[in-house]
């Protein structure tokens, strides 16, 4: 009756610490996974920026500067939108006056993302997109001036080309701040009869 197996006290103690350590180590794990979790869908967007967020593969939300929080595997981010202004800078191109004259100009374009989901949404590409507008746009200016004019109102083509883009950019949720013509010069192989 008195006797005791060998070992029995450390049995004893195994069940013990397995009976009080096990729901730590549990409490553990479960702590750790919500870590990384939060980890894992935890967002920080800056200021001046909005990140596209689609769930499932359509538009879900536009996420303003702040914390916020990814659903894993189930939401993505789709872009990060720079809402401070932006320049488009394009190569000169040439353009034909209403007299058939030719005219080289620069411009630049400077621009703000009036609306992220738009701008994300409405084309493939943005910018080529300003540049098509914009090249139209002075194709349209241009045509209906001559030569003299064209090469002598730099203004009046500056505020009609801003006008004609207020209008365009809209559609890509784009708003235009400014239009600068760098310089408006005869076309390097345009001859006079």
């Amino acid at each position: 009756m008195g006797k005791r197996r060998k070992g029995s006290a450390s049995l004893l103690l195994r069940g013990f610490l397995k009976g009080v350590f096990m729901p730590f180590f549990l409490l553990f794990i479960l702590i750790l996974y919500i870590a990384v979790f939060l980890c894992i869908s935890m967002r920080v967007v800056p200021k001046g920026r909005v990140l596209i967020i689609e769930r499932l593969g359509r538009y879900h939300a536009s996420w303003q500067p702040g914390i916020h929080f990814l659903a894993p595997f189930i939401d993505r981010i789709r872009g990060k939108i720079n809402l401070e202004e932006q320049s488009a800078d394009f190569p000169p191109q040439t353009f034909s006056t209403e007299d058939n004259a030719s005219l080289q100009i620069d411009a630049a374009v400077f621009f703000l993302i009036s609306d992220p989901k738009r701008y994300a949404y409405s084309v493939d590409d943005p910018n080529s997109a300003i540049e098509k507008l914009t090249t139209a746009a002075l194709r349209k200016i241009i045509a209906s001036m001559d030569r003299d004019t064209a090469l002598s109102s730099r203004d009046e083509i500056q505020s009609q080309l801003f006008s004609l883009l207020e209008d365009g950019a809209d559609v890509l949720g784009i708003r235009i701040s400014r239009v600068e013509l760098k310089d408006i010069s005869r076309a390097p192989d345009s001859f006079t009869w």
